[in-house]
């Protein structure tokens, strides 16, 4: 099975695909990769769920790119933000569980945070043991700005779909990562 999108143009030669790639010519470029793409078998991959996941993820990684690169933040680190800010004194165990990581990664992004003034970390005087998490005055300024940044990344990764669509994309995700 190939790609629906990926339609060859019977006029269009290997030779002529390739000297637009290597022109620089981003659109025909961008034609001719897809022009490769007409003749290739992907065998059972087009009926994997994981195979589409892992497809949405590359078109979803680039978009965040370019909604947020210039904070300077990894996906799970605006997502952090907006936990924290959210959720008053939230630990880091508690944390690391929300965005489904294990600790030793989430004192590494709370350290992050904290060396760029983002979070502030403090033992809780109720149990030691635990720190809470806050946002600094600059770390509320940069969830806001991340909060307004990920609406129109999420408007930009959803816009070919119907507001039903998006709704039953969304519930889908949810019961794979909830199972």
């Amino acid at each position: 099975m190939t790609f629906q999108s990926a339609k060859r143009s019977s006029t269009t030669s290997g030779a002529a695909r390739r000297a637009a790639a290597v022109n620089g010519d981003a659109q025909k470029a961008s034609e001719a990769q897809l022009a490769l793409l007409s003749d290739l078998s992907y065998d059972v991959l087009t009926s994997l769920a994981g195979f589409w996941i892992r497809r949405a993820q590359l078109v979803v990684m680039k978009s965040f790119g370019q909604h947020v690169a210039d904070l300077n933040l990894r996906p799970v680190e605006a997502a952090a933000l907006v936990l924290i800010g959210s959720n008053k004194d939230i630990s880091q165990n508690v944390l690391a569980a929300a965005l489904g990581t294990d600790q030793a990664t989430m004192v590494a992004i709370c350290t992050r945070l904290e060396n760029r003034e983002l979070i502030a970390r403090r033992r809780l005087t109720s149990d030691r043991r635990y720190q809470a998490l806050s946002l600094t005055t600059a770390g509320k300024r940069v969830a806001a700005a991340v909060k307004k940044r990920l609406d129109l990344h999420n408007e930009n990764i959803l816009k070919n779909l119907s507001a039903a669509q998006r709704k039953q994309l969304v519930s889908s995700l949810q019961a794979i990562v909830q199972r």
